[in-house]
């Protein structure tokens, strides 16, 4: 079993726990390490997919708000990169990543202010959605529809769970709204 983690220094480590095998030992953990300890590019979320042509690419978020596509089977090397341009501030009011997806070629990326981002990353591929839209600030944490990728959901501090279409012009699907307490 192989699984990727990352951290707040900024590195990534890959992990492989050998299968176990018909001797009675097991074999230790076999671990890599890529990049190099910054914590100015330290790891906010990491996400798996098929992109590009390749299956099982990793993208990474970082803290400076760079979003990196890494290629496993070339231990870790860089194939693509972007940059969040909103990201940064003070430690009190630093913006921060609380969403990352992709698929086919595109990348959805998701930061606390309440902005959401579509965009391409292939250039040669026109049937991509590129679109940014603003929602309500303060969110925690966003997540994108697995088959339906136009679909996500998102949800904060003292704001509603919504869900949203990047089809349907900007307006929520639906509101799970917190019910006011009744005293039973």
């Amino acid at each position: 079993m192989k699984f990727f983690t990352g951290d707040e220094t900024g590195l990534i480590k890959e992990i492989l726990i050998p299968r176990k095998s018909q001797q009675k030992e097991t074999s230790p953990p076999i671990t890599k390490t890529w990049g190099k300890i910054d914590r100015n590019n330290g790891v906010q979320l990491i996400h798996q997919a098929d992109i590009l042509g390749e299956k099982n690419q990793i993208i990474v978020a970082r803290k400076n708000g760079v979003i990196e596509i890494l290629d496993p089977k070339q231990d870790g090397k860089v194939r693509k990169n972007f940059t969040e341009k909103l990201m940064g501030g003070d430690a009190k009011n630093e913006t921060r990543f609380v969403g990352l997806f992709a698929y086919d070629n595109t990348l959805v990326t998701c930061v606390d202010k309440g902005i959401v981002r579509y965009q391409n990353i292939a250039e040669d591929d026109s049937s991509s959605i590129n679109k940014t839209i603003t929602i309500t600030p303060d969110l925690c944490r966003l997540r994108v529809h697995p088959k339906e990728n136009h679909i996500f959901a998102c949800g904060g501090k003292e704001c509603e769970l919504s869900v949203w279409d990047v089809n349907a012009c900007n307006e929520t699907v639906t509101v799970a709204k917190n019910k006011k307490e009744t005293g039973l």
